[in-house]
Parts: C-alpha cells; structure tokens; sequence
C-alpha cells in the first residue's frame, strides 16, 4: 500500500482542537449532489454544454476544492498533526495485522521556502486558508512526521518532495501535475518501487 497524502489533510488541521474533532469536522456523507448528480441534474449532465455550464456553476459557488476561499489567517494546530501522526499510525499498524507492506511518501508539491514569486500564484492559498510561508512550514511538519511513524514501523519512504517540489514544470498549481509532471512522477515511483515488489 502506497500511502500519499498531505494537502488534503491540512486542509482541516486549522479547525481540529480537543474539543472539535476531526469526526466533527469530516462527516461523512450518502452522495455529495457535486460529484454524484441525481434525478434530472443526471439526465441533464448527459449534455457535454450543461455540464460545463453546472462544474462552472459549482466552481463559482464552492471554489475548486469544494469550498470558498478563506482568509489566509489560520494556523495548522497541534490537533491537527497529531491527527495525521494517528492516521499514518493506523495504515501500518493495519498493513502489520494483514501482513500488507506499507510504503509512506513525502508528497511532491508546488510551494516550496525558495519558489519564485511567478510561480506562488498558481496555489490559491484561500482553499487552504494559510499563506505561503505558513503552508510551506506545514508541509514540512508532515515529512518530518512521515520520517517518524516510518522509522517506528519499518516502513519505507519514498521522498517525491524533495525531487519533485517548488518544479514549475511539474505542477499546473499546488499539487495536480501537469501530464509531463505526471509521467515524470510515475517513472520516479516506478523505479523505486520496482526493488520492493521484487522481493
């Protein structure tokens, strides 16, 4: 199990705290009507003009990541890492009980300490509600915390940030790859995964 995460957790690390779990703040739900159109929106989604019409439409209202931009105030809390810590903790802990090897990866991303100023702007830093230098620290909290549960557990890592991150060519913003960045990545991931599955 290849485990590659970051980004979307932090998305709700500013709201965790003792009191506000992460159970209250992600619920989960039946169907979003976002990505799973119903009734007549899914006969309607047939025409390729009305679905480009309604993602537009969704973009508008919710923004791209499914939510409206936030003010670029918030802080990642404790909670919230330790939260991340306890994730990771449970992936292996459930590879160790089937006997499924897990492999941790340092996500690859945009925002790096050194990226040029051109380049920030293709991170809308309001989905996340942190700015550049607050993102960048974050994310380097999670490698580090990555490195720890993998040295606890035995497991490898496979560091795509630090060949991938702050590469203009690789990413079209934060996080997505551009398709020369996703070719990239996979023979980056391919190779060193090749050796595990071999043995």
């Amino acid at each position: 199990v290849v485990v590659v995460n970051g980004w979307n957790d932090l998305k709700y690390f500013p709201d965790l705290s003792v009191e506000n779990t992460y159970r209250d703040i992600v619920r989960p739900r039946a169907t979003d009507w976002r990505l799973e159109p119903a009734g007549l929106d899914s006969l309607l989604c047939l025409s390729s003009i009305y679905r480009a019409v309604r993602t537009r439409l969704i973009w508008t209202v919710f923004g791209a990541e499914g939510r409206k931009l936030r003010a670029l105030d918030r802080t990642v809390r404790d909670e919230g890492l330790r939260q991340y810590e306890s994730n990771l903790q449970a992936i292996c802990d459930f590879g160790r009980q089937h006997g499924i090897r897990v492999v941790l990866c340092k996500q690859a991303r945009l925002p790096t300490r050194a990226l040029p100023e051109e380049l920030r702007g293709r991170t809308t830093y309001g989905w996340i509600g942190l700015d550049h230098a607050r993102l960048v620290s974050a994310f380097e909290r999670l490698d580090s915390i990555i490195d720890q549960v993998a040295g606890r557990n035995g497991c490898a890592v496979i560091d795509m940030s630090s060949r991938f991150s702050g590469e203009g060519d690789v990413f079209k913003d934060h996080i997505h790859f551009t398709p020369a960045g996703s070719e990239a990545v996979a023979a980056f991931l391919a190779e060193r995964l090749r050796p595990m599955l071999a043995r």
